[in-house]
């Protein structure tokens, strides 16, 4: 018929989707899984986080220390790590492990030759009492401690002293002394505490001048555990250039 429009296509209308057929929506068990090593920027933050705590923990203990001087002195050897002023004694304290547990990685500069020494009883607030110090290496760590033993039939507490050489990777055995019959009630007191400390990280000094690494004197009488001793005893330890 003239004039009449052509036909409408046909449109194939597809039926809707069953609720329940299984082909229309793919289950959970077919989309693929995550992988265990993919993470989000919050676990990346997180476990930086607790990283660094552990290893800012470990710096502060012997072998952590030990470890990383290690390190370091390898990255020195390639160039990424600067080297520190050779011209000055460089002191850091290491691990604060008890009351009198003290340890303390010294550099001392060539040809200077330092003694540690140590002086307990009536400590001088701001003096250096006449002792005998042994020598000590250029690089050294150097630890002490309270020790116990058995003197004239009593059980006595003594402090002991160890220095080891870290010219190497590993720290090596130097030498070792212990002294037994002191009255170190004083631990048990309440302290004043001066020195280089953990907390005060590497301590520079110039070469000829004497070094305080610790100086822990009563401030009471009676102790903490009831225990008493004179005021002002104490340990003194310090760096003095040798004779």
């Amino acid at each position: 018929m003239a004039g009449a429009s052509p036909p409408a296509k046909l449109i194939r209308m597809q039926p809707p989707p069953i609720e329940n057929d299984r082909a229309a929506a793919p289950s959970h068990s077919e989309q693929p899984k995550r992988s265990w090593y993919r993470f989000t920027l919050r676990k990346v933050v997180v476990g930086f986080v607790l990283l660094s705590v552990l290893f800012a923990y470990l710096r502060y203990t012997h072998w952590g220390y030990v470890a990383t001087e290690a390190v370091t002195k390898m990255g020195r050897s390639v160039g990424l790590v600067d080297p520190p002023d050779t011209s000055k004694i460089q002191v850091t304290a290491v691990r604060p492990f008890g009351t009198l547990d003290y340890e303390w990685r010294i550099s001392i500069p060539a040809g200077e030759k330092y003694v540690i020494c140590h002086s307990t009883g009536q400590i001088p607030s701001d003096d250096f009492p006449p002792a005998h110090g042994q020598p000590l290496p250029n690089e050294a760590l150097v630890s002490y401690y309270l020790t116990s033993g058995n003197a004239e039939g009593y059980i006595r507490h003594g402090l002991g002293c160890s220095i080891h050489s870290c010219d190497g990777l590993v720290p090596v055995y130097r030498s070792a002394g212990q002294s037994l019959g002191k009255n170190l009630a004083w631990v048990y007191g309440q302290l004043k505490t001066t020195g280089i400390l953990p907390e005060n990280g590497t301590q520079s000094f110039a070469p000829g001048e004497r070094i305080v690494l610790i100086r822990s004197v009563t401030t009471q009488r009676k102790g903490s555990w009831g225990i008493w001793s004179n005021r002002g005893d104490g340990i003194l330890i310090w760096l003095e250039p040798a004779p």
